[in-house]
Order: structure tokens, then C-alpha cells, then sequence
């Protein structure tokens, strides 16, 4: 079939819905139309112009990056070449469900310090607004190896971050 196969998603379809229900979707006219205006309302609030093309696959993605990041605790790995969409789509995801969006700001002589403190300001706003949060990492971001093991140490959580917090930022 040319059509996109059946998905599930927590998608507010119609602007009579006021709660987004995690159920099938099975209008793929309605669900492009419903992408689209999110688009152009992400495009209004965030001063931006972008302008995806909702093919099979990337609405199945979208769709896919949605649910999952309506997840607490929850990780996504977005793999691609440069130039796919993989950011532009993390960040109408993000939008769509409702969370704040993160990018390291990479500067020059970025160290491993400096990424420590931008996941810390990161972390301690998200926690202290009690909201849900997508950090979006690019291969770009990762500029020396050791960069990796914070990373990892983020998305898997728990103890292996809490030395990088000194008593009262652990209290805030």
C-alpha cells in the first residue's frame, strides 16, 4: 500500500480535542494535516522557518519521536548523516509533546568542564521546573572522546552524575 502504515501516538488530531490520548492513527490525511499545522504553530512560536516534508517515513519518525518523548526517563537515538532532519524533527517533537528544547551551545575551546557545566544549567532548569526535557546531541557536539563518558553517564543516570553537583545545587 502508498499509505503510512497504522501508527499509535498521543497526536492531538483535531482542535476539539483538548486531551492528547495515546491511540491508534488511523487517518494518514488527517495525521499529515495535523503535522503540518503543528509545523506552522512551531514555526510561529519559535521564530523559525522550517519546513519538513511529511514522507512515510519521517511522519512514522515524528510520530515514533512523540510517543517516546511523553516518557520520563526515556532515551532516543536518532541516527543519520548530517543534514536528514534529525534536528529539525527533535525539535517539532518536542514541541508537539509539550517539552523544552536543549542544545549544547558549542563555543571554542570548548572543554570537557564547559560540558559539564551546560548539562548541569541543563539538568538543575528541568528539575527545578518539574518539566519534561529534550537535549538534543549531535555528533558536532562531541569534540573530544572524554565527552562520551559524561554522556553516557547522563543517559544512564542515577549516582554517576551526582559529583559533578556540589551540596546545595543537589538541595535546589
Amino acid at each position: 500500500s502508498s499509505g503510512i502504515n497504522a501508527e499509535y501516538g498521543h497526536i492531538q488530531l483535531s482542535s476539539e480535542e483538548t486531551v492528547k490520548r495515546y491511540r491508534i492513527v488511523p487517518d494518514n490525511k488527517q495525521l499529515i494535516q495535523t503535522l503540518t499545522d503543528m509545523q506552522n504553530r512551531f514555526n510561529v512560536s519559535e521564530s523559525q522557518d522550517y519546513h519538513l516534508v511529511f514522507f512515510n517515513d519521517a511522519v512514522q519518525h515524528l510520530v515514533r519521536l512523540c510517543r517516546a518523548l511523553r516518557h520520563k526517563g526515556l532515551h532516543v537515538i536518532q541516527l543519520g548523516v548530517g543534514g536528514t532532519g534529525r534536528s529539525s524533527s527533535a525539535r517539532l517533537a518536542t514541541f508537539i509533546s509539550g517539552s523544552t528544547y536543549y542544545e549544547l551551545n558549542i563555543r571554542r575551546n570548548y572543554t570537557l568542564y564547559d560540558l559539564r557545566d551546560d548539562l548541569k544549567a541543563i539538568l538543575l532548569k528541568c528539575g527545578s521546573q518539574k518539566k519534561m526535557c529534550t537535549l538534543f546531541i549531535s555528533e558536532l557536539h562531541i569534540l573530544q572522546d572524554e565527552f562520551m563518558c559524561d554522556i553516557e553517564a547522563l543517559m544512564c543516570g542515577g549516582g554517576q552524575i551526582e559529583h559533578w553537583f556540589d551540596n546545595e545545587e543537589k538541595e535546589y
